[in-house]
């Protein structure tokens, strides 16, 4: 049954996209995504500077923060029945750029802890 699970997550998440698509709220799902992808990865930078954690805690930290939100904003949004359209385009856009933005925090990562 486990093994079930991200498979049929990808399912529910490829309906909810086909659903709704990327039309209005893309400002506040930008905005969303901006801190997602920028904000809490830097607020973890500077949490585990003054934490002083290991080098490889810190990477893993900080890597796992920069990764774009999954579905569960929109299975929160679809049980209180609400933002279900923005909660669908902010984790397209965020996916989408996460590509160059986890590249961005690696190579941060990278000069910073070696």
């Amino acid at each position: 049954l486990a093994d079930t699970a991200g498979p049929v997550a990808l399912f529910a998440m490829g309906l909810s996209l086909r659903r709704f698509g990327i039309s209005g709220n893309i400002r506040p799902a930008l905005a969303l995504s901006v801190l997602k992808l920028f904000l809490m990865p830097a607020l973890v930078l500077v949490f585990v500077w003054l934490l002083g954690l290991p080098p490889l805690t810190s990477k893993v930290a900080i890597v796992a923060a920069a990764l774009p939100s999954g579905i569960n904003s929109y299975l929160i949004a679809v049980q209180f029945n609400t933002g279900q359209a923005l909660a669908s385009n902010q984790m397209t856009l965020a996916t989408a750029s996460a590509v160059l933005t986890t590249s961005f925090w690696l190579t941060v990562v990278i000069h910073v802890f070696g």
